[in-house]
């Protein structure tokens, strides 16, 4: 039996659990929150290609096309729901960028073109090496066996923009068939 105070008690928490299933308070709040952050991301993502278009006035867009692209589970926390939201979390991202590039680019009658993602940030941009190494706070620092220190993003861009016009490489080449045509590459130099 309850005392009269935790019965009131009792009384009480029951009809705030009614009150946030009836109005569902709990999921707008989620959805307000995941609307705002939505927002906050399109801003920045348009404000950075808007700047990028104003600056370096491209005739064309060579982008990776990472919608094929699996997220792998980190051996540390590989549990399925992390897996799961890593993927979705990863994919919302892509999706928003190469959306926001596909309209901005078009309204500014810039031409966009995929490219295969394998390996551009693996393979030195200058005489097809495979870095040697990765370092750096991000990893964006690279070694190359003949070129030196550089940084891997750089790399990768102009490796992009190279496979616009890679007759071997097209966008829908195996990741591994990729590897095999770089390291073929790599011999014959």
């Amino acid at each position: 039996p309850l005392s009269k105070t935790a019965l009131r008690k009792k009384i009480k928490l029951l009809g705030k659990l009614k009150n946030l299933e009836q109005n569902n308070i709990g999921r707008k709040s989620y959805d307000k929150s995941y609307r705002s952050a939505q927002e906050t991301v399109r801003s920045f993502i348009n404000h950075a290609i808007n700047r990028m278009i104003e600056t370096e006035h491209p005739a064309v867009i060579a982008k990776e096309d990472l919608m094929f692209v699996k997220e792998k589970g980190v051996k540390s926390d590989n549990s399925r729901f992390a897996r799961k939201m890593r993927k979705r979390l990863n994919s919302w991202t892509k999706g928003q960028l190469d959306e926001r590039i596909e309209y901005l680019s078009s309204k500014n009658s810039i031409e966009t073109h995929d490219v295969n993602p394998a390996y551009t940030s693996q393979y030195c941009s200058i005489c097809g090496q495979h870095f040697e190494e990765r370092y750096g706070s991000h990893h964006e620092l690279t070694k190359c066996k003949k070129c030196g220190k550089m940084n891997a993003n750089i790399a990768a861009a102009k490796n992009i923009l190279s496979r616009l016009t890679d007759e071997e490489i097209t966008l829908y080449t195996p990741y591994k068939r990729v590897k095999e045509i770089l390291d073929s590459r790599i011999k014959e130099a």
